[in-house]
């Protein structure tokens, strides 16, 4: 069994209230210790209130859980444009860290444009003082999603 939330309905199609608690209920939201503020089609809000690491000795949040939680965001703000029977996977990230990153820190994603095939997507990170610490942009490949099973996720395909 997943401990993903349900994929069969997406966060476009739900309520807002179900789909702030829907986000806050995967795994990586958890991990990444975020809090969703407001999600809906091409956009989403969320707040990191404590690091999943520990601080940097100057106590900004590491780079490292900025990254994994800018690439979380990509992949969550891909979601409110694709239909549940596609997924958008990173295929390149680059980000560039403007300033440290003191908590809370805010996370503001957008799908700047898409296709069949590709997404692109941007990430400002804001600090507790609401100035931009990290600008990130994303290129995510978009496949058919394939079910996995009780096995684990499917095997790539041969050839």
């Amino acid at each position: 069994m997943s401990a993903y939330p349900s994929f069969d309905v997406y966060p476009a199609r739900i309520p807002a209230a179900e789909r702030r608690a829907w986000v806050d209920a995967d795994p990586m939201s958890l991990w990444c210790g975020v809090r969703c503020l407001d999600i809906d089609v091409g956009r989403y809000t969320c707040v990191m209130a404590e690091s999943p690491v520990e601080l940097n000795p100057d106590g900004g949040v590491h780079g490292g859980a900025t990254a994994a939680t800018v690439d979380h965001c990509m992949g969550i703000v891909a979601m409110t444009v694709l239909g549940p029977e596609r997924l958008a996977v990173t295929a390149s990230l680059t980000a560039e860290y403007l300033r440290p990153a003191y908590l809370p820190l805010t996370f503001k994603a957008t799908v700047t444009s898409h296709g069949r095939t590709v997404l692109f997507a941007q990430v400002e990170v804001e600090d507790r003082d609401g100035v931009l610490c990290m600008r990130a942009q994303g290129t995510m490949v978009v496949r058919r999603m394939q079910p996995a099973t009780e096995a684990g996720p499917p095997s790539p395909p041969a050839g």
